[in-house]
């Protein structure tokens, strides 16, 4: 039995063969491992030579976004992470959460992103974070343990001791470089996370957005920004500030990739039907258009096939030829004789000239096509303007609406966004069943959003959200309330929130529950059995690891705990189905070719899981066993472990026996 640094749950220990350069390099090898050779070093020259190719410039010259800390944050990006996941069974076992595919994790999201970097690497499909602004009084600092010493950053990341010096004085402050140190892992990793149709809305102010605006260049690419809308919050203005009142923040958005013209469109809400579709006819409401192009950059000079006649009778009906009622020659021109040409090619307007109307404006004809409200069973949609203004996204309609739900008149969360604000914005890019993460919780808007959209829309989205258990703010209104920690605050808000909805709209039965996890390290001194731990020395193994990853108090048992963190680690989401398999006395738990041992396992346990897979009752390819739990002492354990091998070299043709720590 190895040791177990380098196997099982290795993504809980440090691991220093990771470079700065590891996650990078690890993309590369995915997407492109033509460019790789059998050593696994990337060929430059060939690379050059396919950009020459395929007719592609190289930039020789240009600029990069630099701070203090970026090379440690791109080494954070490829770093395993030491936790685990935690079921919290007492939440989970209840019956509204129980089937619930909506998901909290509490823990520092960069380890949580970590862990859904091992099953939800592009399939995310809408990501909204609002990260701290790094105001100076919002409480941001960068606090980082700095996983490696002095030396190893040296070897690591041949950092020179000014290098070195430079970059621990990050840790406390809340400077820019610090910012950018903290959000790139995090941003690097949603950006993974995202489907290729997948995008990320960012909230920021003044303070950062500059520096955000070429981070988000840097992860995602110039040719990925969508746009950067400027949000009216805080109509008033804040009055402190020294020269303007500041009445805004932005919102910035990319995308994954490249994205069709009208990608971001949203349906139109039903009073802007009313009131701008008020014309009806059999087939429905309706509006009018002009069939001349409105933009002059247009015309008969370049759109010669465009530009045709129209024939009126004195009763205002249409044609497209010249007949002894319809004698009136209308063509699409400007009243200044800019000749300029329709939208409708000839082939159109023959096909639906029953859709257009000839109207005669100031004694002169026009034509226009009928727009209707519903066009093939779905109601019009509208391209966003980049200003926002709508007074239902003011910073206070989110405080009034927060304070409501809990019934509390002094603010229990301060400044929480507006729950209409991030139903916009989920509405823009997402269809019924898409993903929705968001791994900067706070008091939890984004998932009484997605809850209040699938009621309006019927749809079935699902949210992630993380946050860390910050603790509330000594002789805070918070504690005076009960709530020791942010993630309880955030908890409590979708529990009422679901509630509330519910109650609004009696008919939805869609998802209003939610299964909580903890994302956090092992205790030292479990650890400490991991790591020392060694057979080939005479001792017993320790009593029941198993049980030294249970929490009592959430009703959750080690098999819990260490089932759902290697479900994750091996690419399964949080909702993936897995059946108990019984044996002797013990269990596995099996999942398409797998089955996973982590219970006590004997020798008498052997043989009746030989007999499941040869009599074809279970297929598995793959026996994954938690060496721990093999049995209590070194020589029965060998010799187990030895006859599960070995019977199942000999009898399970393919069947691959793999051991964890």
């Amino acid at each position: 039995m190895p040791k177990k640094t380098t196997n099982g749950f290795k993504h809980v220990l440090t691991d220093n063969t990771t470079k700065a350069d590891t996650a990078f390099r690890n993309e590369l090898l995915e997407k492109l491992p033509q460019f790789f050779t059998s050593n696994g070093e990337f060929d430059i020259e060939k690379f050059r030579a396919n950009l020459a190719l395929s007719n592609v410039n190289e930039i020789r010259e240009g600029y990069t976004l630099n701070y203090v800390g970026k090379t440690y944050a791109r080494l954070q990006t490829g770093q395993p992470t030491k936790t685990v996941i935690i079921p919290d069974q007492k939440h989970n076992k209840l019956p509204e959460n129980a089937d619930s595919k909506n998901i909290f994790l509490t823990g520092d999201n960069l380890d949580v992103l970590k862990h859904l970097q091992k099953a939800y690497t592009n399939r995310i499909d809408f990501i909204y974070i609002d990260p701290p602004y790094n105001t100076g009084s919002d409480g941001f600092v960068y606090n980082d343990t700095f996983s490696l010493n002095d030396d190893e950053l040296r070897d690591t990341l041949n950092f020179t001791d000014d290098e070195i010096n430079r970059l621990k004085i990050l840790n406390g402050r809340s400077s820019h470089s610090a910012w950018l140190t903290f959000m790139y892992p995090r941003l690097k990793i949603a950006q993974q996370l995202l489907k290729d149709t997948g995008v990320i809305f960012v909230s920021i102010d003044d303070n950062e957005q500059a520096n955000l605006k070429l981070l988000m260049d840097d992860v995602f690419g110039e040719g990925n920004f969508v746009a950067e809308i400027s949000l009216l919050n805080n109509p008033k203005g804040r009055s402190q500030d020294k020269y303007f009142a500041t009445c805004h923040e932005y919102i910035i958005v990319y995308s994954k990739s490249v994205l069709d013209k009208g990608s971001f469109s949203v349906p139109k809400k039903s009073g802007e039907l009313e009131k701008n579709y008020s014309l009806k006819d059999a087939i429905g409401s309706y509006r009018l258009l002009e069939l001349r192009n409105t933009h002059r950059e247009f015309g008969k000079h370049n759109r010669p096939n465009l530009y045709y006649p129209f024939y009126v009778s004195k009763d205002g009906s249409l044609s497209l030829e010249s007949t002894n009622e319809h004698t009136e020659e209308i063509y699409p021109v400007w009243n200044d004789g800019f000749e300029g040409c329709w939208t409708w090619g000839v082939e159109k307007a023959t096909k639906e000239i029953n859709l257009l109307i000839a109207k005669q404006v100031s004694r002169v004809w026009k034509i226009y096509r009928k727009s209707y409200a519903v066009q093939d069973g779905e109601v019009v949609k509208k391209q966003l303007k980049s200003i926002w203004i709508d007074s239902e996204f003011y910073t206070e309609r989110g405080q009034k609406s927060f304070n409501n739900l809990f019934d509390y008149k002094d603010k229990i969360f301060q400044a929480p966004k507006s729950v209409d604000l991030v139903i916009e914005m989920i509405r823009t890019k997402t269809d019924s069943c898409d993903i929705v993460l968001d791994f900067f919780a706070g008091s939890g808007t984004t998932a009484d959003a997605v809850m209040q959209l699938n009621a309006e829309d019927g749809g079935n989205r699902q949210f992630i959200l993380a946050t860390l258990d910050e603790p509330t703010p000594e002789a805070s209104v918070a504690q005076e309330a009960g709530y020791s920690t942010i993630d309880e605050i955030s908890r409590e808000r979708i529990k009422r929130a679901s509630q509330k909805i519910k109650i609004q709209n009696p008919d939805w039965s869609g998802d209003s529950g939610f299964r909580h996890f903890y994302v956090k390290e092992m205790e030292v001194q479990t650890m400490d059995k991991i790591i020392e731990f060694d057979p080939k020395v005479t001792q017993l193994l320790p009593d029941n690891m198993v049980a030294e990853f249970e929490k009592t108090d959430l009703e959750t048992t080690g098999t819990d705990t260490i089932l759902q963190t290697w479900l994750i680690n091996d690419g399964y989401k949080f909702d993936a189905e897995v059946e108990r398999v019984h044996f002797n006395q013990n269990s596995g738990y099996h999942i398409d070719n797998r089955l996973y041992i982590i219970d006590e396992f004997t020798q008498d346990d052997i043989k009746i899981l030989l007999d499941k897979i040869g009599n074809s009752e279970i297929n598995i390819s793959t026996i994954i066993v938690f060496g721990y739990s093999i049995s209590s002492d070194t020589s029965s354990y060998f010799t187990t472990m030895t006859g599960l091998k070995n019977n199942t070299k000999t009898n399970l043709d393919g069947v691959k026996v793999e051991v964890r720590y």
